[in-house]
């Protein structure tokens, strides 16, 4: 049986087996008044020597020139309107070009503004914020959105890296899923925050936020990313307090679960070599990500010791937003209604923090097959709720028959139930975050519950979901993809063959 479903992505117009972009530089102004992000994206295109052009995706964007990087002007087209936006179709520089090199690899240059209406920007006035002193700007993909403020093949099948220099006011702080590398004066009113990421990310994880926010030193992990209000009042304090230790014991239980936290950044510390070599057996070795294979590595060049930092931030949003379902590596975006520690806010950070390995870590190659991150995660999730809470048994009995009756309240409400109630359903004419508010969810993480029972327990299932994550590591896969690895490492289970035979995945 074969499970690896459509090879196409029906959400997306661009060809990535053609010619894939590899990097995006965006430089961006904010401009409030107009609510529009406009400047510019450099896409960075590895190409078949054989293909002339690139399709890209494109939600309302206002193109008002495509170039090669020296400046010359190249032919592109967007085609209609359509309810996944519209093509980008750009004709690449030829490959004798000085401006490609040996590898097929071309630089092109898009110059845009966003719509006003934009579905993947929240643009909130002063009085929407808690300071009710600035604007705020929020932007949330919803898994094809990415493509309504900037170009970009927008399928989760293509990851790429990305750098970025935003203009804002001065005043003002800004956040993406990428780690922040300068920020200069330009002028007397003007400020530009200079972002880089180094791993491979799909385009809904880009992610930016832009608000008047304190930033609050946590610990050389973390900083927290909040409205002056929230500090100044001593409630929110203690809340804050709380909500911090919480998320530190979330993601060391996640770690136990999922093997090392994937973001961060490599920095350099001065140690005592003496010292070093007395207690060399007591130095912990970090992860280093290197190309998609995680090692552990250390060096020391006279006193200087280089080592990957886990990096998570934490931006608490204006009270005015809903909660919204933000995919962002290295910042965990939260409501202020979520820094109390209560059962809410748990299950709702547990699903955040799950999210950095499930869904951007390991990714699922199109929608039809988003189980692979939403079940992974809600699987996840629920067991780091239930080591936090300390109750495993009672805890996990619960959640079994709340996911069950989830399911079936689900099912009844549903007005296609035969469309989504299998783990690979036909969404080519559905929005795929439609989909996630049903089945791939419960029906999956119900399967992943079966299989560790038969597999014999969570200490087993937790070793294989360490290993799964190393072996797919900033990689998208598919369903097939899973079984095959799952195949592989339980090898002579002979339940998993029997188990996955009996199920219908579409």
């Amino acid at each position: 049986m074969d499970f690896s479903g459509s090879t196409e992505d029906p959400h997306t117009f661009a060809k990535p087996e053609q010619a894939r972009v590899t990097d995006i530089h965006l430089e961006l102004i904010v401009d409030f008044k107009q609510k529009v992000l406009k400047g510019k994206a450099i896409l960075t295109i590895k190409k078949k020597s054989s293909i002339s052009g690139i399709f890209l995706d494109n939600y309302g964007l206002i193109i008002s020139r495509v170039t090669n990087i020296d400046g010359t002007d190249l032919d592109y087209h967007v085609g209609i309107h359509h309810i996944f936006g519209s093509s980008f179709y750009v004709e690449l520089p030829p490959t004798v070009d000085t401006t490609c090199n040996s590898n097929n690899e071309c630089k092109i240059e898009i110059e845009y503004k966003t719509s006003s209406d934009s579905p993947a920007l929240y643009w909130l006035t002063s009085a929407q914020t808690a300071n009710g002193t600035h604007p705020f700007l929020l932007s949330n993909n919803k898994l094809i959105y990415a493509r309504a403020w900037f170009p970009c093949q927008d399928t989760p099948s293509v990851k790429f890296t990305y750098t970025a220099k935003i203009l804002v006011p001065k005043h003002f702080t800004v956040l993406m899923s990428a780690l922040l590398q300068a920020v200069d004066r330009v002028g007397p009113e003007l400020e530009v925050h200079e972002f880089r990421q180094i791993d491979p990310v799909p385009s809904y994880a880009v992610i930016i936020a832009v608000g008047s926010l304190q930033i609050r030193y946590l610990n050389e992990k973390s900083n927290m990313f909040i409205e002056k209000k929230f500090i100044d009042e001593p409630p929110d304090t203690f809340l804050i307090n709380t909500g911090i230790n919480t998320i530190e014991r979330m993601l060391e239980i996640a770690k136990s679960l999922c093997g090392p936290y994937p973001w961060g950044k490599i920095t350099t510390k001065y140690v005592d070599t003496n010292l070093f070599k007395k207690h060399i057996i007591n130095f912990t070795f970090a992860p280093y990500q290197n190309s998609t294979i995680l090692v552990n590595v250390i060096f020391f060049v006279n006193t200087c010791k280089i080592i990957f930092v886990e990096r998570y931030d934490i931006c608490v949003l204006p009270p005015n937003v809903a909660h919204l379902k933000i995919e962002c590596p290295r910042v965990i975006f939260i409501s202020p209604t979520l820094l109390g520690g209560d059962l809410t806010s748990i299950s709702s950070l547990a699903r955040n923090i799950s999210q950095s390995w499930a869904g951007n870590y390991v990714t699922c190659s199109n929608y039809e097959h988003l189980w692979l991150n939403k079940s992974f995660s809600i699987f996840i999730s629920r067991k780091i709720k239930s080591k936090l809470l300390m109750q495993i048994k009672d805890i996990k009995s619960f959640l079994e028959r709340k996911e069950q009756n989830d399911l079936n309240n689900m099912i009844q409400g549903m007005e296609h139930p035969h469309m989504l109630k299998c783990l690979l359903p036909n969404l080519t004419c559905l929005l795929p975050h439609k989909a996630t508010e049903y089945i791939p969810y419960e029906t999956g993480c119900m399967l992943l519950d079966h299989l560790e029972e038969i597999l014999g327990g969570s200490s087993v299932f937790e070793l294989f979901l360490k290993s799964y994550f190393h072996e797919f590591a900033f990689k998208s896969i598919n369903t097939q993809d899973w079984i095959n690895y799952l195949y592989q490492y339980f090898s002579d289970e002979k339940e998993v063959t029997s188990f996955l035979y009996k199920l219908q995945f579409h």
